[in-house]
């Protein structure tokens, strides 16, 4: 006799356990992918007219990426009300694409030849990159959080067919009040 078990359910406290190291790796993520496009950032900007001026070259990729938090966070506000803030979005898009460019474009020669190798183009656009990922999905688990946190699923609601369906599945005839027969002994047929 094959027995089934009852539908797999997390619980509330393994989701705010699996939420929180989400959490924790997203902003990890969004704190070095910010932090490694920021840094390499100020070094264009130092090698680029701001090198006599260290307060400006490191205060310069402010002047940019403060366009992705403050797109990103007029984002979250428009998602909570349930309308679509294009300038947010425009604000997200040139913050993070001008991140991305200038990250690129701010590649010189590494082994002192004129050739760039492709790689290094990889590696200077992966953090800006990165960063609009990871802070596109924190600002995600914060509107999920935020707009709905206790909307139930609907295998939470007993009622729910999808859950009836799962547990006439379970009981394997047993809501009906009889037992189901071993496999291979059905009734006598005569």
């Amino acid at each position: 006799m094959t027995t089934l078990t009852p539908p797999f359910r997390t619980t509330p406290a393994a989701e705010r356990y699996v939420l929180a190291a989400a959490g924790c790796v997203i902003v990890a993520l969004t704190a070095a992918g910010f932090w490694l496009s920021y840094a390499h950032l100020a070094e264009v900007a130092g090698r680029h007219g701001l090198g006599n001026a260290p307060e400006r070259q490191w205060a310069w990729p402010a002047t940019l990426d403060a366009f992705i938090v403050s797109g990103e966070l007029l984002m979250l506000r428009a998602s909570l009300r349930r309308v679509t803030d294009w300038w947010a979005i425009a604000l997200t898009a040139t913050g993070s694409l001008g991140s991305i460019a200038l990250n690129v474009a701010g590649v010189y020669g590494t082994r002192g030849t004129t050739q760039i190798p492709l790689l290094d183009y990889v590696i200077a656009a992966i953090p800006p990159a990165a960063a609009l990922m990871a802070f596109g999905a924190l600002m995600r688990q914060i509107h999920q959080h935020v707009a709905d946190p206790a909307t139930p699923r609907p295998s939470d609601d007993p009622h729910h067919p999808a859950a009836i369906a799962a547990q006439l599945l379970y009981d394997e005839g047993q809501a009906f009040g009889r037992q189901p027969a071993p496999a291979g002994e059905g009734p006598e047929v005569r």
